[in-house]
């Protein structure tokens, strides 16, 4: 069973020698590796070039002139020739046997279109965390959750990528939970895979401006799913209301912390009648801060959490 890894590349010379060694150090040998260069200035290119003479029956080496990692992943996933494909960010690396791992998974789930992997996350001052996939969820529940795993932690099947055409062009973050929604709405099969065989590496000088990017597009995602289950899953909808309402108004308040008025504006569409998050959340969720919304309007609110983060920042 061929498992292609592909790697998308852009200015990644510090980072993607670790990516691909990581890929030919696997336990599962039937690979193939797909390096993708997506226009890169720095010295990618040539190391890209050197692992790809250095393992010529191995690796395939490709350039995508569209700007962008989706990009760059679709043009690895039209020339991948595996049953089932690795997507590995170049800042990212596997465990060993995580392949392995997982391809024994899909052994005994056949019917499997997705494996949502745990990971570890290395902040930038080298601290770790382990994030896991949802256990004991419902699909949906694990999608609004943001518990269904991540980009190079997952194991897809090729052929359902294909046929519901690959990564948004589109999505400037959170592209992965994007793909999976729509295989959701497709009644995809998803298993989760508690391993935490992949490292995710945060990388410097894009924290700030990709947390707020994360913050206004899981919004738009948010309101998108949120319609789709109203019309095609009236009952989940229905029993979990309370559920979605805590998600939306979280996504509100992410946004609020970068844009206040827009945050403010989409508050009152959603909620004209105001609202105020039930205590089980604020316990279960340690956001305590959201007491105040019993006493002042969403508006002072998000002024008053803005200007604590201001003061002690």
């Amino acid at each position: 069973m061929l498992v292609s890894i592909v790697i998308p590349c852009y200015n990644v010379e510090d980072y993607v020698e670790k990516a691909i060694e990581s890929a030919l150090g696997q336990t599962y040998t039937d690979i193939e590796i797909i390096l993708v260069d997506n226009n890169s200035r720095d010295n990618t290119a040539l190391i890209l070039k050197k692992y790809t003479s250095g393992y010529p029956d191995k690796i395939i080496h490709l350039n995508e002139n569209r700007q962008g990692a989706p990009y760059a992943r679709n043009t690895g996933l039209i020339k991948a020739s595996g049953q089932w494909i690795q997507f590995l960010d170049a800042d990212d690396y596997l465990a060993s046997n995580k392949i392995e791992h997982q391809i024994n998974l899909v052994k005994v789930n056949q019917s499997v279109d997705v494996i949502c992997g745990a990971f570890n996350y290395q902040y930038i001052n080298n601290k770790n965390k382990i994030f896991h996939p949802y256990n004991n969820q419902d699909i949906i529940s694990a999608l609004f959750n943001l518990k269904l795993g991540t980009t190079s932690a997952n194991l897809w099947k090729t052929e359902t990528l294909k046929e519901n055409n690959g990564w948004d062009i589109h999505s400037p973050c959170h592209q992965e939970y994007e793909l999976m929604s729509r295989l959701i709405m497709k009644d995809c099969h998803f298993i989760a895979d508690q391993e935490p065989l992949t490292t995710v590496r945060q990388r410097k000088g894009q924290i700030t401006s990709h947390f707020r990017e994360m913050a206004f597009h899981r919004m738009t995602l948010y309101r998108k799913w949120i319609t789709w289950i109203e019309n095609y899953r009236p009952e989940w909808y229905f029993n979990n209301r309370q559920f979605i309402n805590y998600k939306l108004f979280y996504a509100i308040d992410s946004v609020g912390s970068f844009d206040l008025n827009k945050a403010t504006n989409i508050f009152k569409e959603f909620f004209p009648n105001n609202y105020r998050p039930p205590f089980f959340y604020i316990k279960k969720e340690n956001k305590y801060r959201y007491l105040l919304l019993y006493f002042i309007s969403f508006n002072k609110y998000l002024v008053a959490k803005n200007m604590g983060k201001n003061i002690f920042r």
